[in-house]
């Protein structure tokens, strides 16, 4: 009979989980991932979203977790999987986040509040703020008639 199942799933075992938890000003988010020593990079890539990019199509293999409700959270608003990446949607800007390793197949990023997080800007904003910045510096100054 398990031969059976195991023939009928077209991805046995294959199948990434993940677990939440909410403090008083922190979310916890621990993932499981069925492969083994899978490398990621954590960055934030928005005012309020954070991306973990995996190497690409490493994701495909993995079984999209049975969706949970994140309306407890209180810093996380949502996550999104593609074929390379999870992208987590966050309910603030003001946040800060940190990333724990979690043994074989698995990571723990904790959100936290953080004010100076909303003065969090992509380097695309960065850059047009200094050129503005430096256009504004090269203008002459002229003293009234």
């Amino acid at each position: 009979m398990a031969a059976f199942i195991w023939l009928v799933c077209p991805y046995p075992g294959l199948a990434m989980e993940y677990f939440v938890d909410t403090k008083s000003d922190m979310d916890s988010l621990r993932f499981v991932f069925d492969q083994k020593n899978l490398s990621a990079t954590v960055r934030r890539t928005g005012r309020e979203e954070l991306t973990i990019t995996f190497p690409t199509g490493s994701l495909k293999a993995e079984k999209l977790p049975t969706p949970m409700s994140l309306s407890s959270m209180r810093i996380i608003d949502s996550i999104k999987m593609g074929p390379s990446s999870l992208v987590i949607g966050t309910r603030m800007t003001g946040f800060g986040f940190i990333r724990i390793p979690a043994g074989n197949g698995g990571m723990v990023l904790q959100f936290f509040r953080d004010p100076i997080g909303s003065k969090w800007r992509t380097p695309k904003e960065k850059a047009t703020r200094a050129a503005k910045k430096q256009e504004a510096a090269a203008e002459p100054v002229t003293a009234p008639p």
